[in-house]
Formats: C-alpha cells, structure tokens, sequence
C-alpha cells in the first residue's frame, strides 16, 4: 500500500530574513508495512554511526539540528535519506512566494462582507505557514487523478479555506498531533523539508560561486542571476540530480490564492481527522507553561511518544479550553499528580478513555 506523508518548514533567505516563503513536501512511500520498520531500524543505526545517544525512536529535524549541530545533522539527514531511499516512490515539493512586485494585500474572509479584511502580503505568508501543510495536500490532490490510500499531515490550526474543502471531498486525511515525532512517514516528510532548505541554498552558493568565477576579469552586476538560481521548481529539481529520487516541484502561487486564504472566519475542524488513540497528556500545572516544558523534554515524554508510534497515534497536551469536544473514546489520558489524576478520572467518566499514570510508562 503506498502512503502519502506531508510536512512543511518556512523558507528564509537574507541577513535580516528579507525574503520568505512556504516550504513544503509531499512524499509518497510504497511498502507501508516494512517502511515503519525500516525507518526506526535507519534511525538507529545511524544514531549509533553518528555518536548519538537518542532517547526515543524517532526525531523532527529540528531537533536533530539542536542536539546534534545543524552541520552534523544535515549529514545525519543525507544519510537517512540514502537509507530509506528505495521505498520513495515520489517527492513531491510545493512552494509559495507572494513577490511584492505583483501583490500587495491579500483578501481574507470574502465570504463574510463584514469581516472582510486585507493583510501584508508578507504577513499572510507568516499566517499562512503553520497551516502550509493542508495547502500541500490540497495541491497533490488536485494534480493527482488516482490518491494513495493513506494520507498523512502533521497537526495544523488555521481557518477554513476552499483547498480544504476540496481535500476533504476527496480523501479522508489522518492529522496527527506532534507527527514529525511519533509517525515515522511525517518524520520523513519532516527532514525531507529540511534537506530540500539544505540543498537549495547548497545549490545557490555553488551556482553563485561558479558565477563569479566565470566572471573575474569584469564587474559585473549578479541580482537577475541571484533571482535566477533561488527558490524556483527546477532548481528544486536540480538539488537533488545526485540522488536517485524522483522529485516534483509545484508552486502554490497567485492562482491558487482563492483556494489557500480563507473565506471564512471559521477555524477548520480537524477533531474528525485525528489520528487516534490521541495520548493526552496532563501537567500537574495545567494553566502553567512551565509545566509543558518540564514535560516535553523528559523521559517521560519520550516514552509516551514512543508509545503513539508503536500504537499509530498521536500526542497532545491537555487543553481544558477545547479538549473536551477533541477527546474520544478508546482515546488515554496520561497523568503527573494527584491534581491531574482528578482531570484525567474525569475525562474517564465522561468520555470512556483509558487512563494512565506516569508510572505506566
């Protein structure tokens, strides 16, 4: 069976980040049963060639670049990549640029009159970017006529959009929370978004170099070349003509406006997409930040990610703001303390999930 898997990063260019973009990739993985395996054996063995002590099966790239130093993780990526190499069928990559030469403003809400509202064009990239992933999605499925039988993205939050609509006429999508860490696919399209970074800005400093070179003997000026070898679908390509990888690159531009930015003041309701068992975790301090961040870089939280991999499912931390209409049956809730275990008994009653204590893990 072949899966789809998506996953994006935001695209920075200049000292001062003067240049940005959406970022983000589709990649479709055939032998879906043996790639799981596959890739958590990968990582481990390459963890091991590398030095690095890891604390649960799989990273986002992220991390890797925190723990490892992006130099050393960039080579990790390239190695893993090389790994799992055989079971990509495709990658496909999408990007976004809202050059301010041919936009200014970008419309929001056009189908509540009294809440239309335009925003910089660069902003409404940065808004537009967490939510970039269901962009991607939308995309493939409109330059696809058959679809895998999986698609997969990691958790986003944004406001209904015409390409969401679309997407979910077409496939049931599996959104799962905090997916580049516990579903080896998303972690996948996690680090190839990465590397497609690395290796197009590797690609334009080669390009640049070889530039100059070429020109010694006269000043010349080099900003159309710059535009020429920056962020484009062939250069795209062209990044990656050392591996044997079949790359696609599509831009998600000006046409497509109508189908990304949202019609509605309206949040997407993604509750019917999660993947589940949903592992709920619960601080002692729920309303307190500080207990999250002693959480998500414990142990313990490495295990409870281990866990959603092995069960296929994914992890959140509590919100008692909206959580419970996100909480389903067969869905755990993991608690601290005597204060959390209260929340969590009462999630149980209310809603039949199972209930777990730190210990359990």
């Amino acid at each position: 069976m072949t899966v789809v898997a998506f996953d994006t990063k935001e695209f920075n260019r200049g000292l001062d980040k003067t240049f940005f973009a959406c970022l983000g990739v589709g990649v479709e993985i055939k032998n879906e049963q043996n790639f799981g395996k596959e890739y958590i054996s990968s990582f481990e063995k390459i963890s091991k060639d590398f030095g690095f002590n890891k604390t649960r099966k799989i990273y986002k790239a992220y991390d890797m670049g925190q723990r490892l130093g992006f130099r050393k993780a960039i080579a990790f990526w390239e190695k893993l990549l090389e790994e799992v190499q055989d079971f990509i069928v495709r990658l496909n990559v999408y990007y976004t640029i809202l050059p301010p030469s041919k936009i200014k403003k970008v419309k929001m809400y056009g189908a509540q009159k009294s809440k239309v509202k335009e925003v910089d064009a660069l902003d409404f990239l940065g808004r537009l970017n967490p939510a970039y992933v269901h962009c991607c999605a939308w995309k493939y499925t409109e330059d696809n006529v058959s679809l895998p039988q999986s698609m997969l993205l990691d958790y986003f939050e944004y406001e209904v959009t015409e390409g969401w609509n679309a997407l979910i006429e077409r496939v049931k999508p599996k959104i799962y929370y905090h997916g580049d860490k516990c579903n080896p696919f998303i972690s996948l399209a996690d680090n190839l978004a990465m590397l497609v970074d690395v290796r197009l800005y590797r690609f334009y400093k080669n390009k640049l170099r070889e530039f100059y070179e070429d020109n010694l003997a006269m000043p010349v000026d080099d900003r159309l070349y710059r535009k020429k070898i920056g962020l484009s679908g062939e250069n795209i390509v062209k990044a990656f003509e050392d591996i044997d990888v079949n790359v696609l690159a599509s831009p998600i531009d000006l046409r497509h406006l109508k189908y990304v930015s949202p019609y509605r003041n309206q949040k997407i309701d993604t509750v019917p997409y999660i993947a589940r068992p949903l592992i709920i975790v619960i601080p002692e301090e729920i309303k307190l930040a500080s207990g999250r961040r002693i959480i998500e870089d414990s142990p313990l939280m490495d295990a409870i990610l281990d866990k959603a991999v092995d069960m296929d499912g994914s992890v959140k931390f509590f919100d008692p703001n909206i959580d419970a209409k996100v909480v389903k049956k067969g869905d755990i809730a993991v608690y601290i303390g005597p204060e959390s275990e209260k929340t969590a008994l009462l999630l149980k009653r209310t809603h039949d999930i199972e209930v777990m204590s730190e210990k359990d893990f």
